[in-house]
């Protein structure tokens, strides 16, 4: 056969810089530049170097890559493209200068990129940013570079009565034997691979036996390394049909080889890379038809692996057409320019961001799940628009404060409370600090500390002063806007009006006191002048019979009864008119020497009195006198109220318990009830004004039954003598208050 038949099999070897690589690029944290290794014009610019360097890819790519960058290899390190043009890889610092004045220090891996004739083509520039931040350690990528095919081949023929090869040529400078000089069969498995001879044997028998061309690729041994050989051979005969010998070519493929290998392995680096990421990745012909998805798009596609590849994207998802993600997909392929869109999947009920990248091969699609951003999106655009109409309602005054106290923003109904205009808001001259009175500021201190502590604070009430001096009670309540912040919101209710009601029903209620005292006065001095002739018309008339005698008595207790109740209403008269004096400032009391067990007495008696139908039990020690300083009218007011609230919140049929317990330093007086108890919430709030506690009927529904006036003048009361008040109550278990007074020394 002549030797034209005899063509050695090249095959052209293809990096893969399309739709991948581009979206490697595209996906990737690292600024990426491609530019031309001879002439440094910029050929492909990434979003990050637009973000790095401040230029848009309209504006880069087409420029010379040094007039643009003007790069310079930091100091003790080797010029970058010297190493280049010598091993094909740089990696170092490098200072580079864009625009007038403006400097960044990157950490640069630059890597040679050849054409498939050998030809330096261009640099792949792969750069982090270390100007202001410690290098971030990342993964080096390791790209494909071109190889070229060998182009000297080895010219040998398989004479098969000797067994001897013989090697012309087959290498310019031969590294195993000089051309010409024949090689037996022992020598030539010598120098091939162990794990190639066999199977090159075999390969060279099967094509003897069946008449074929023989092919093999098989690893070369030689002094400077391993070689690949591409061996291709077609066998002689005789005309009997003997095989005479084998004519062949071998081929150095070691190059191609070793780029097989670099593309094989950066492939599956790449293809790693693309099934690990959180991203979900998608690639489609031009004719739509899905080439590539990893592992996270068919997790968020929800279909197997074999349900899309090699099928159109319309049949696989045929609710696609006429919605806006065809739109933006048609309209990347046509313009063959990225774009970028959320849309929503009505089958998936999820929402997507897609974004697509053109490539010369089809489309690329990089898309994720935001449907919980989208959740939280809606619910903070919601609460947006709540505040906001809250703000703009001028309801309430709001403001946005600093905890050291420079007032950030105020909505007007706040600027108009306090006569500021928002000219001087925005100027920073409102502090509330400045504006608070000094006898506040602790209140205001103390809110602030919860804020710092809780995130929030309870109401509280305050005070403050206006441009022109004034002042304007207020109510406030808090929150911190964020944990890392000291920036608050504050909302601010104008107390005012209700101040002035406040006084108004404080006048209204002392008035009252007043006129009711007035007739009672009246009413308590003719009893008391009734009972004084009486007692002298008794002392007259001793010796009056029987009959007369038992009237006789009968009035007189009618006369105390009716001095008793006098007594209570008294004592209900005074709540009215302590009340308003707490409230004014201008209680007082006069301390005398006093029995207090004497106190307890007179009090239980005048109760037992007007409410004979409830059991008073009484533990009191065995000491005749327990000598205090007190008023004794208002400490008999006090137990008075306890015993009247125990009545209130109790059963008719169980027994209301009155005791003292005699200390060092003090006295204690207590009554006990065995009625439904008092929740913990509300056992502080008891002693409020007009704060009345609701308690539940047999038919379920809840009363109350006071003013709330009671608790709020006893505890102000004991507090004038020095004393303490309070209350231990469990759910079920019925109430104890008590008030404890000082023992004098």
């Amino acid at each position: 056969m002549e030797a034209s038949h005899i063509s050695p099999h090249q095959q052209d070897i293809q990096v893969p810089l399309d739709h991948f690589t581009s979206l490697f690029f595209q996906t990737t944290h690292d600024a990426v530049i491609v530019r031309d290794f001879n002439d440094q014009r910029i050929y492909l610019w990434n979003d990050e170097a637009e973000k790095l360097y401040g230029k848009s890819s309209q504006e880069a790519i087409g420029q010379n890559y040094v007039h643009l960058l003007q790069p310079q290899v930091l100091m003790g390190q080797l010029d970058n493209e010297e190493v280049l043009n010598e091993k094909g890889q740089w990696q170092g610092e490098l200072r580079q200068r864009y625009g007038d004045d403006q400097e960044v220090l990157v950490h640069s891996r630059q890597t040679l990129i050849y054409e498939p004739d050998g030809k330096r083509s261009l640099v792949l520039e792969v750069n982090q940013d270390i100007t202001e931040s410690n290098r971030v350690a990342q993964e080096n990528k390791e790209y494909i570079q071109l190889t070229s095919a060998a182009n000297d081949l080895g010219i040998w023929f398989w004479n098969l009565a000797n067994q001897s090869d013989l090697v012309t040529n087959y290498r310019t400078t031969p590294a195993i034997v000089p051309p010409g000089l024949p090689v037996d069969a022992v020598s030539y498995k010598n120098i091939i691979h162990p794990d190639d001879w066999q199977s090159s044997v075999d390969a060279a028998n099967q094509a003897l036996h069946t008449h074929t061309n023989y092919t093999k690729e098989v690893r070369v041994l030689e002094p400077d390394g391993q070689h690949w050989l591409l061996i291709r051979g077609h066998p002689i005969y005789d005309e009997q049909g003997q095989p005479l010998r084998m004519l062949g070519v071998a081929l150095d493929i070691t190059e191609r080889k070793e780029a097989e290998e670099l593309l094989q392995a950066s492939n599956e680096r790449i293809s790693s890379l693309l099934e690990s990421i959180s991203d979900a990745v998608v690639q489609m012909d031009a004719q739509w038809s899905f080439t590539y998805v990893n592992a996270r798009a068919i997790q968020l596609l929800g279909r197997a692996k074999n349900d899309i590849l090699g099928k159109p994207l319309w049949d696989v998802y045929p609710y696609i057409p006429g919605s806006i993600f065809e739109t933006n997909l048609q309209q990347a392929m046509q313009s063959r320019q990225a774009m970028h869109f959320e849309t929503y999947d009505p089958i998936a009920q999820r929402w997507f961001v897609i974004h697509a990248y053109p490539s010369p091969n089809g489309l690329a699609l990089h898309f994720n799940d935001i449907t919980e951003w989208k959740q939280v999106e809606g619910t903070l655009q919601a609460n947006q628009t709540k505040l906001q109409r809250l703000v703009e309602a001028n309801i309430v005054g709001i403001i946005v404060t600093t905890m050291a106290g420079q007032i950030l923003e105020a909505n007007d109904i706040f600027l108009s409370l306090v006569g500021y205009t928002r000219e001087e808001l925005l100027a920073g001259q409102l502090s509330w600090r400045a504006m608070t009175p000094p006898e506040y500021l602790p209140v205001h201190e103390q809110a602030i500390q919860e804020l710092r502590e809780q995130g929030a604070c309870k109401p509280f009430e305050k005070a403050y002063i206006t441009k022109e001096g004034k002042r304007v009670p207020v109510l406030l309540i808090g929150v911190r806007l964020e944990e890392t912040s000291d920036r608050c919101l504050f909302f601010v209710l104008d107390m005012a009006e209700q101040k002035d009601l406040e006084k108004q029903r404080e006048l209204l209620v002392g008035v009252i006191g007043h006129e009711l005292r007035t007739p009672l006065t009246a009413i308590k001095g003719n009893l008391q002048l009734a009972q004084r002739r009486f007692h002298r018309y008794i002392e007259g008339h001793q010796n009056q019979p029987t009959k007369d005698s038992s009237s006789l008595a009968k009035i007189e207790t009618s006369l105390e009864q009716a001095h008793r109740q006098i007594r209570v209403q008294e004592r209900l008269i005074n709540d009215l008119l302590e009340s308003t004096r707490i409230a004014d400032g201008t209680l007082t009391i006069a301390l005398q020497p006093c029995d207090l067990l004497s106190v307890i007495h007179d009090t239980v008696e005048d109760m037992r009195f007007t409410r004979p139908e409830r059991e008073l039990l009484l533990d009191l020690p065995a000491e005749e006198t327990v000598s205090i300083n007190a008023d004794a009218d208002r400490i008999g007011q006090v137990l008075a109220n306890y015993i009247l609230n125990a009545f209130k919140y109790s059963p008719e049929e169980t027994p209301v318990k009155i005791g003292m317990n005699i200390e060092e330093q003090e006295v204690r007086v207590w009554v006990q009830d065995y009625g439904p108890g008092i929740p913990l919430a509300s056992q502080q709030r008891v002693w409020d004004r007009f704060y009345r506690l609701s308690t539940p009927t047999e038919h379920g529904e809840k009363t109350s039954k006071s003013f709330g006036l009671g608790l709020h003048v006893c505890q102000a009361l004991i507090k004038e003598h020095g004393g303490k008040v309070g209350v231990a109550s469990s759910p079920g278990q019925g109430s104890t208050f008590w008030f404890s007074l000082p023992r004098p020394q």
